[in-house]
């Protein structure tokens, strides 16, 4: 399960390299932000960050680096969705199982009309 302020708070941690920096990233105290990782290792059962008290950095776990490519994973995606959100029409490309090629399906957003025009497909002409 991804909590959107842990997995930037992770994130954050894990590309900077220490809590203060984190805080000043996702714009919070550093308390708020090792209570976020905290949070989040319990709830993984798996610790992600190594830390030690007066230490300049931190070091990911193995847990905390797959953590992270999975983190920065959602984040691409989250990305493209808002790319997709953000244009009026989205094009899907469908590979047909019983020829060779593909063709290109228009799926109109789906906007005020709702999930009616989502389901709406037509072909268009290859460009």
């Amino acid at each position: 399960m991804f909590v959107v302020e842990e997995v930037e708070t992770f994130l954050a941690i894990a590309r900077s390299g220490n809590f203060a920096q984190a805080a000043r990233i996702v714009h919070t105290s550093q308390s708020t932000v090792s209570y976020r990782l905290e949070r989040l290792e319990k709830r993984l059962g798996r610790r992600l960050v190594l830390r030690a008290r007066g230490a300049k950095g931190i070091g990911l776990t193995a847990a905390g680096q797959r953590y992270r490519d999975l983190a920065e994973q959602w984040e691409r995606l989250v990305s493209e969705a808002a790319r997709i959100r953000e244009t009026p029409h989205a094009v899907l490309a469908v590979l047909h199982l019983y020829r060779i090629g593909h063709d290109i399906v228009e799926v109109p957003a789906a906007g005020r009309r709702g999930r009616r025009a989502a389901k709406t497909v037509k072909p268009v002409a290859a460009r």
